[in-house]
């Protein structure tokens, strides 16, 4: 951990946020041996809470006793911080990682510039938390929002009901604090089950593609013979890591989109969902819906905005040139997916086969949903995300130690990055990963989203990697003749 210089804020307080919470525990005298984690709304101290104490926790859950509450007030900031043992921390982390609303860098840089006028908020014991008025909106804000609705006005495949306007996005800290706060607030409003529709491996027929259908189909009929109410549907168009496409317009009402793979720079799907989210933290619901005037009405009355200015700022300056750039980025994925392709061709070759929703079965389902070309993005394409599956675990690895990328969880950023996704997301535990692997998430899979370079940068960049991966390849079948040599015609059987 010395030697890393920089995090994904959701897997943990790191940098500025460690240093901010460490200095923040010392003032106020936490217990010795306990860490905190804070955050800008009171409902933090019931969900840290309903987390830890969870039997899902396992073998790391806490007990009541394990917790405490406080409150401070560090400029016109109030942070609610819960804290803990730290060698409970494995039960707690969750609370921080999964909801995604915990302070940000930049939010933790200002309170770091504002500790002396640290005071704490007396906590009344059996008492709700104390208010807030949580995080003030500035210009940005109201500036992020009308250039989000205009985007999604833009090039619409049915521009008459392209309606999305500034008051329908609501914006939050993170991409998992958006579908967080949807599950929470659609809860409210229609409580029942709730369906995540991760598309299908698309090397399945479409025989098994409707066959699955027909059993969700089945399944929503039983629920509701049996008096039980489906709370909404949850579909990524496309997947996050097959990117495969889900025939999103058979999904009844309500359903929540998240379409951040594909981006809508890309692809419009407003007119299939009720709401829609994204990883550029927000949340927009669709004004033609029927669901529209019970949700919008929910929203305004329950979104609090804890999305720090500074950031605020930063996701405004930063989509500046959102449309050019997702032309690079649409083209170096197309065209590193287009490469590894023609490797998957050859069978001498560790490249298994790819995934990138131009070269897959179900692409026509995809493209129903490109927006309209324009001189802004001449190309309305497949995105920056892709993911390449190698032919045994040993070559993935060998591919993803040698892969000169960085690595990293984001997408569309600037530059490329390289991430074990399935490993790290789906494989915690054996039962886990089995599951999983059952529907093609598969722990012989890189996943790669594209950044800015030269295209040829990126091709040799991954030909230098795939000469790792032959390798892998090349020894485990000369491992293989070797056992065979000396175990008899027998062995393979």
């Amino acid at each position: 951990m010395a030697r890393i210089v920089h995090l994904y804020p959701r897997f943990g307080p790191f940098g500025p946020v460690a240093r901010v919470l460490k200095a923040i525990c010392a003032k106020i005298q936490t217990p010795e041996g306990h860490g905190a984690l804070c955050f800008t709304s009171p409902v933090s101290f019931a969900a840290v809470r309903t987390h830890a104490l969870h039997p899902h926790r396992k073998q790391h859950v806490l007990v009541e006793r394990d917790l405490g509450y406080r409150c401070v007030d560090v400029g016109d900031v109030r942070l609610y911080l819960v804290t803990y043992p730290v060698p409970k921390t494995p039960g707690v982390i969750g609370a921080w990682q999964n909801p995604g609303f915990g302070v940000s860098i930049r939010l933790a840089e200002k309170l770091l510039r504002d500790l002396d006028s640290l005071k704490e908020v007396d906590l009344e014991a059996d008492l709700p938390p104390p208010s807030t008025e949580y995080l003030p909106e500035r210009e940005a804000h109201g500036k992020l929002r009308g250039r989000i609705a205009g985007l999604l006005r833009r090039a619409a495949t049915d521009q008459e009901n392209a309606r999305a306007e500034s008051k329908d996005v609501f914006l939050y800290p993170t991409g998992t604090a958006t579908i967080a706060a949807v599950d929470r607030t659609i809860q409210e409003y229609r409580p029942g089950s709730v369906v995540h529709l991760a598309a299908l491996d698309t090397s399945t027929s479409d025989r098994s593609t409707q066959r699955a259908w027909g059993v969700f189909e089945s399944w929503l009929d039983e629920e509701f013979a049996a008096g039980k109410g489906v709370s909404y549907v949850f579909a990524e168009f496309p997947n996050n890591p097959l990117l495969a496409s889900i025939d999103i317009g058979r999904l009844g009402k309500l359903v929540s989109a998240d379409f951040s793979a594909g981006s809508f720079a890309n692809i419009d799907v407003l007119s299939e969902a009720d709401i829609l989210v994204s990883s550029l933290t927000n949340t927009v619901l669709n004004p033609l819906s029927p669901q529209y005037p019970a949700l919008s009405s929910l929203w305004y009355e329950t979104y609090h905005n804890e999305l720090y200015v500074g950031d605020a700022e930063v996701l405004l300056s930063n989509s500046d040139d959102y449309l050019p750039r997702t032309a690079i980025l649409n083209r170096n994925a197309a065209a590193m997916a287009k490469h590894l392709r023609a490797h998957a061709k050859d069978p001498s070759t560790p490249v298994a086969r790819v995934l990138y929703p131009s070269l897959l079965g179900d692409y026509e389902v995809y493209r129903a949903y490109l927006r309209e070309p324009t001189p802004e993005l001449p190309e309305p394409a497949a995105g920056c995300l892709m993911s390449v599956e190698l032919s045994s675990v040993a070559a993935a690895r060998a591919f993803y130690d040698r892969l000169a990328f960085y690595p990293g969880p984001h997408l569309g950023a600037h530059r490329t990055l390289s991430f074990a996704y399935n490993l790290l997301a789906f494989s915690k535990h054996p039962d886990e990963a089995a599951y999983h692997r059952s529907y093609g998430i598969l722990e012989e899979v890189v996943r790669i989203s594209a950044g800015l370079e030269d295209v040829q940068d990126l091709l040799d960049t991954l030909d230098d990697a795939l000469v790792a991966a032959r390798e892998a390849k090349d020894r485990l079948a000369e491992g293989r003749r070797t056992m065979e040599a000396a175990a008899g015609p027998g062995f393979a059987a």
